[in-house]
């Protein structure tokens, strides 16, 4: 699964959470979530490398 995939499968899923609790989703929300994608995907990269390191 790509990036964009899984961008696409959150993004739906925060859509139908603030539907379902009565907030409209916004072009900013859009922008805060591929943020959010890219910190963790970060976040993601850097305990992988370390838990990497701790093995060798």
């Amino acid at each position: 699964m790509g990036k964009e995939e899984a961008t696409d499968i959150l993004r739906k899923h925060f859509k139908d959470l603030y539907d379902y609790i009565g907030i409209e989703w916004t072009l900013d929300n859009d922008k805060d979530l591929e943020l959010l994608i890219d910190e963790l995907e970060e976040l993601i990269e850097e305990k992988t490398n370390e838990s990497i390191q701790n093995i060798v």
